[in-house]
């Protein structure tokens, strides 16, 4: 039960972690508990992750709004930031802010397993784009679309003829 204080016991926490397989990418997997839901929290995210040995958590992406950031708690990461990878270790703390690069984690070690908190902002909607799909997804209160980013090109509104047809 979630309220005002709430404590999270160790069983609890592993017993509401779940497996999780990117619908976009299904090479992409992780074990994950939702923390911050479990704890009845709604304005920022709060995750556990657990990557396979060699294993990648999401598909290479990048959030339009939402601020996310991962601080590794055991084993070895392999951060991708647009097309620089950087190793981190435990205690290493990575923030990617939103409209920022794109990026990935995936577990450098073959034997390992990567456990990391994982979170960021929870806004009402957002634009992920993952490059190397040539998708991108949208997230509002009418829920999820996903498109080939090759479907979103420039918009603007035609005001001069509007304005036009006002003027006295």
């Amino acid at each position: 039960m979630s309220g005002p204080g709430q404590i999270l016991r160790a069983a609890q926490i592993d017993a509401a972690a779940r497996d999780f397989v990117h619908s976009l990418q299904p090479a992409a997997a992780c074990r994950i508990t939702d923390l911050s839901r479990l704890a009845g929290h709604r304005g920022a995210g709060l995750n556990m992750v657990s990557v396979a040995p060699g294993g990648q958590a999401f598909p290479h992406h990048r959030h339009h709004a939402e601020d996310e950031w991962t601080f590794v708690v055991s084993g070895r990461a392999a951060v991708r930031l647009g097309d620089e990878t950087h190793d981190l270790g435990p205690g290493d703390f990575v923030s990617f802010p939103a409209g920022g690069e794109a990026h990935s984690i995936r577990n450098a070690s073959d034997t390992e397993p990567l456990v990391c908190l994982m979170g960021g902002s929870i806004v009402p909607a957002d634009i992920t784009d993952f490059p190397e799909l040539g998708m991108r997804v949208t997230r509002s209160s009418a829920g999820l679309e996903v498109a080939e980013t090759t479907a979103f090109g420039p918009f603007s509104f035609r005001t001069g003829a509007r304005a036009a047809e006002r003027a006295p």
